[in-house]
């Protein structure tokens, strides 16, 4: 016959470690960076290389403000770029934004 251990059994919520822990809280948030890796990195290097140039060529504030809709592209030294940027700004980042939103929201919701 064996003999029980002396020691307790520990909680099932101690034996996971810290980052178990942190995923089964926040669900969606642990795989959140090799979910947009895979699904949209060509979109990500393509905004960056495009805010990229833009900075260059126009300058990085001037790049910015175009990006947030705060300057009109109209009014920049290299419009294509400019107008090219207002238009990632005003269309494809807040896309992004929805997509990692829905995706949070599929992750947490109880199946």
């Amino acid at each position: 016959m064996t003999q029980p251990s002396s020691s307790a059994p520990e909680p099932r919520d101690q034996r996971k470690s810290p980052r178990q822990r942190w995923a089964w809280r926040w669900g969606g948030l642990v795989n959140l960076s090799r979910w947009l890796w895979r699904e949209a990195k060509w979109l990500l290097v393509a905004v960056a290389v495009l805010f990229v140039a833009t900075g260059l060529v126009i300058g990085w504030v001037e790049a910015y403000e175009i990006l947030m809709g705060f300057r009109s592209p109209s009014n920049a030294k290299h419009s294509v770029l400019a107008w090219a940027l207002s238009i990632v700004g005003w269309a494809i980042i807040p896309a992004l934004i929805g997509a990692v939103v829905g995706y949070l929201w599929l992750c947490k919701k109880p199946r």
